[in-house]
């Protein structure tokens, strides 16, 4: 019922692989070239569809030179492909573009001025609105410490930070794209692949399209040696006159290089790593330093509109230990890693199956263990989101066997809990405040009684600092999270709630084991239990100095007749979208609202108590858990992790006599789990 593994089987998948780029686009992924073993390693050129839904494979092969190690990202229907190594033995510096329905080619040269980077492989290139952007990369038997950023819509590149001197021939119109010898692999396991291969090994039924390819790859050869002769020709008479220089009218409006990012903290550069985009920011975890030959296991943010570096330190939970070759792919609030190889003492690489959840809005990195059929530990393998289904997908990759793969793995995660999200929210939204912070902030009152306790002394505090801190520290107050791309601000945060008395938790020192197995965010813990307590009337209700903004009474009673249950507007609204609309059409005074839904007193309150807390599991039996489900349906909940936890107590307490009951209501609702429990109940 929690995480498990899917895998399914297709007929004629495409041909095994590894080191390949991928992307997903609704249900369909797209894969481009990578490294196939015949003898010797291959390079790819095919572009291979997978659709999700109908379990099928589709195959084309563009005239695109064969690549591995190189990137691809997706814009408007189309796939933009940049570095890599290709066959004989070349680099790949030109950027190439596929459009996914005619699938025509445009191949997009260095142009006579403007920044060009230089050819790379084992780097990151991934997309994000209309540009692509390019971070580090090996070339030559260097590490290139460089981040650029190429427009999809311009096909132009920019330099955003680095050192610009080896992309100096293409600033001047120099093509880079040459062959070069044999690139050093970086692969310390058993098996080492030959990055270009031999083209003989080949299958017969491809040997008219390769040697199209290698027509097209010879001529660019010699033009490259046509424009190598033009480059000699221009140093000779650069030397016959010192004083003249080329000039380049147009060399600044491809540089957005903001001069304070060389003496910024920032990651070493590295290859092997993981990339993925969480909002607007590029997120990385771990990868290798060929130079010392280790890992990584540092976790770093690019936050793109302010091209500013951030290392993730302050987490709660385990992470994961240093490694090379993995994948991570985001979503909703959760990035998932998997797979890669850990280094060992013996130069022999361990390759892996973990599964690693790190949670953006708690901060916490936990490793989990998926039911079902485990896909093989491998490196170099592609993955991607699929938010739709709630579930990260992927394929091919090289196996612990030195094989490649090509097989389909999907990976089903749990519903996520909305609590933390839905109160952030409910204060951004500044809906149903009743109490003024400073100026034009406002917050509601039963939270601020909740959290900080004496709201007298909070207000007078956020009167002496600045709204910025302010309404971050209310969003802590809130929410239980901190400023996560702002170092500065966030330490604000923190000695602000210290002169309050507000305990914060912002490393995992001081953390019990279970807490940090869970990967537990005590600060969110602590939110759970303030506003457990305030839902038990457990929290002081003094006469308040400050004044409260008229007709916002925050205090109600749902009733349940006889009985009635005391809760408070905003959180339900924040919560539920019912109460958020009988709030936002119906002004009231009065300090009772019916309870609408039929249910009984006692589902009523475990429902309640799950909209403070994200638990009813102390609450649930058979009967409130089924009528909780039909609730859901109700309330018009958004989120359903209240239905994912009574789906879980019913599958595992199910008794005999439940069996017809949870049928029914399985069937009602279409919930398969409970199907097929019922169907196979002994």
């Amino acid at each position: 019922m929690d995480y498990y593994w899917i895998l399914p089987k297709s007929k004629s998948p495409p041909i095994k692989r590894f080191a390949q780029s991928g992307v997903i686009i609704e249900d369909d992924l797209y894969f481009f070239g990578g490294l196939q073993i015949q003898n010797n390693e291959i390079p790819l050129n095919d572009i291979v569809k997978y659709n999700l839904n109908e379990n099928s494979w589709k195959r084309v092969l563009p005239k695109i030179p064969k690549m591995s190690f190189h990137g691809t990202a997706e814009y408007n229907g189309k796939l933009f492909i940049y570095g890599g190594v290709s066959n004989n033995n070349r680099k790949v510096s030109n950027v190439f573009s596929v459009d996914l329905k005619t699938f025509e080619i445009q191949e997009i040269s260095p142009q006579e001025y403007g920044i060009w980077p230089e050819s790379r492989s084992q780097h990151v290139f991934i997309g994000y609105d209309n540009w692509a952007y390019l971070l580090w990369g090996n070339h030559e038997y260097k590490l290139m410490d460089q981040v650029f950023r190429f427009n999809m819509d311009r096909c132009k590149w920019e330099l955003i930070y680095g050192d610009i001197d080896k992309s100096e021939k293409a600033i001047h119109g120099v093509p880079n794209s040459a062959n070069v010898t044999l690139e050093k692999s970086y692969f310390r396991s058993g098996f080492t692949p030959n990055l270009f291969g031999n083209d003989n090994d080949i299958d017969d039924e491809r040997d008219d399209e390769r040697d199209d390819i290698d027509d097209e790859s010879d001529s660019r050869e010699e033009d490259n040696d046509d424009e190598k002769e033009l480059e000699k020709d221009g140093n000779d008479s650069e030397k016959k006159s010192t004083n003249q220089k080329p000039i380049d009218n147009n060399f600044d409006e491809h540089i957005v290089k903001d001069l304070s990012l060389e003496t910024r903290v920032r990651p070493k550069p590295r290859i092997l790593c993981s990339s993925s985009i969480y909002k607007d920011s590029i997120a990385i975890f771990g990868g290798f330093e060929p130079e010392s030959e280790k890992s990584f296991n540092d976790f770093w943010f690019f936050h793109l509109p302010d091209q500013k570096w951030t290392e993730e330190k302050d987490f709660y939970g385990i992470p994961p230990t240093a490694r090379k070759g993995h994948q991570t792919a985001v979503v909703n609030e959760d990035l998932i890693l998997f797979g890669g190889t850990l280094d060992t003492t013996n130069y022999n690489d361990q390759y892996v199956c973990e599964v690693f959840i790190f949670n953006f809005e708690s901060e916490t990195w936990k490793r989990v263990e998926a039911s079902g059929s485990t896909p093989q530990p491998r490196m170099f393998h592609s993955m991607m989101s699929y938010p739709r289904q709630n579930q990260v997908v992927g394929c091919f990759g090289l196996g612990i066997s030195g094989e490649p793969l090509n097989d389909v793995f999907c990976l089903q995660l749990p519903v996520s809990s909305t609590l933390v999200s839905d109160l952030k929210n409910l204060f951004i939204r500044q809906e149903l405040c009743d109490v003024v912070v400073k100026n034009e902030i406002k917050a509601h009152s039963c939270i601020l009684k909740a959290r900080v306790g004496n709201v007298d002394k909070f207000l007078r505090t956020c009167y002496q600092v600045d709204e910025n801190t302010i309404k971050s520290l209310l969003i802590f107050i809130y929410s239980g999270t901190l400023p996560l791309f702002d170092q500065s601000e966030r330490n604000e945060v923190i000695e602000l709630a210290k002169k309050l008395g507000f305990k914060v938790n912002t490393s995992i020192r001081g953390q019990n084991v279970e807490n940090l197995k869970r990967g537990q965010n005590l600060n969110i813990l602590h939110l759970k239990r303030d506003l457990k307590k305030l839902l038990q009337g457990k929290v002081p209700d003094c006469e308040p100095d400050f004044e409260l903004i008229p007709a916002q009474n925050s205090d109600k009673d749902l009733q349940k007749k006889p009985q009635s249950i005391k809760v408070h507007k905003p959180i339900l609204a924040a919560r539920c979208d019912l109460f958020q609309g009988m709030f936002a059409c119906v002004q009231s005074d009065e300090n009772s609202a019916p309870d609408l839904s039929g249910r009984s007193y006692f589902s009523l309150k475990a429902f309640v108590n799950y909209l403070y807390s994200d638990s009813v599991m102390l609450y649930l039996n058979s009967d409130i858990a089924l009528d909780l489900l039909d609730a859901v349906e109700f309330y018009g909940l958004s989120n359903n992790y209240l239905r994912y936890q009574c789906i879980s107590f019913l599958y595992s307490n199910m008794t005999k006599e439940d069996v017809p009951k949870v049928r029914d209501y399985a069937d009602r609702f279409e919930i398969k789990e409970l199907q097929n429990r019922c169907a196979n109940f002994d």
